[in-house]
Formats: structure tokens, C-alpha cells, sequence
């Protein structure tokens, strides 16, 4: 599978469980008693994106400079995001009350994270130039697009220390002007 399919797939869970985080926050911000269990596929989406964004950079890691720093930012930033997630469902487990400035840091994280890995996808490419499956279609001086002629190979450098026009390249000829005569003094 592309590394680049994986990191749509990762940005579709992302979608998934924001959605389902957007759910959970508004519940809390009504005052309604949050179910604990709404937490479950929240985290199951955040922790498929990320295992399928891992791996998506850790097969793309030769193609690193494409992208820049960017896919790596985001999974940095969504890691931090599962490590208030974790704290959040422990606080929301035992105690049943939730920090209002946690909750804010972990979706203020995930939220800029996603962003950052929407954005490095939509303007670039993860994967080198595509393969055609007929090497015949690659435009390339030797196969050039149709309509056009090949162009003409250029001369081969001279050897090393040679001296004058190279035997291969023809010297032209051009005609020589004829020194004109004295003036006749008389």
C-alpha cells in the first residue's frame, strides 16, 4: 500500500474521531454526564490514524525531503494529543471530573496536528512520480510526446587534453578571403 494512501486513511480517522470528539465536548459543555464509554471509539479512530501515519512516514522515510519536517510535526503534535487523551479518559475513569485546561491543550493539539498534516498532503506528493504501466507512455528524449521530434543528442565532450576540433565533429569549411594585391606605386 502507498505511503501516501495510508496518511489519507490516517487523516480520514483523524476526521472520525474529531467528529467524535467534537460530540463528546459539546456533551460536556452542556452539562450532560459524558459516557465513558464515548471515549472508546474516539481513541480507536486517534490510534488507528497514528499507527497508519507511522507507518506511512516510516515507509516514505527515503522520500523525507519532499515533504519536509511537516508529516513528522503532526505526528508529534497527535502523539502529545493521545498522551492528554490517555490522561483525560484516567481523570474522567477514576474521578469523573475532567480539567477544563487539559481537555482544551489535547484538542488544541490534535486539531492543529491535523491541520498540519492536511495541509503537507494537499501540497505535495508522498510518493516519487508515478509508474506507468507501459513504459512506452513515459515521455522522455528517447520516446518524446507525439507531434514532436526527438531532439539531437549533443556532441560528446572532448578527451581530456586534446588539443583542436575532435575527429567526430567535422571542422566547417569556410571560405578563406584572398589577400588583396599591393597598390602598383608608378
Amino acid at each position: 500500500m502507498p505511503p501516501q494512501l495510508l496518511a489519507w486513511i490516517a487523516l480520514g480517522c483523524f476526521f472520525a474521531a474529531g467528529a467524535i470528539g467534537a460530540a463528546l465536548l459539546f456533551s460536556h459543555w452542556r452539562r450532560l454526564r459524558v459516557p465513558l464509554a464515548g471515549a472508546f471509539p474516539h481513541g480507536f479512530f486517534a490510534g488507528a490514524g497514528l499507527i497508519c501515519l507511522l507507518v506511512a512516514i516510516i515507509m516514505n522515510w527515503g522520500e523525507q525531503d519532499r515533504l519536509g519536517p511537516w508529516p513528522v510535526i503532526a505526528l508529534v503534535l497527535l502523539l502529545a494529543a493521545a498522551g492528554g487523551g490517555v490522561a483525560l479518559f484516567y481523570l474522567h475513569a477514576r474521578a469523573g471530573a475532567i480539567p477544563l485546561w487539559l481537555g482544551a491543550a489535547h484538542a488544541s493539539a490534535a486539531v492543529l496536528g491535523v491541520i498540519i498534516l492536511f495541509l503537507a498532503m494537499a501540497g505535495q506528493s508522498w510518493t516519487s512520480e508515478p509508474v506507468p504501466l507501459n513504459p512506452v507512455d513515459v515521455d522522455t528524449p528517447a520516446n518524446p510526446p507525439p507531434g514532436q521530434a526527438a531532439p539531437a543528442e549533443p556532441p560528446p565532450p572532448p578527451p581530456a587534453g586534446a588539443t583542436g576540433p575532435s575527429p567526430a565533429l567535422p571542422m566547417p569549411i569556410m571560405p578563406q578571403p584572398t589577400p588583396a594585391a599591393p597598390p602598383a606605386r608608378g
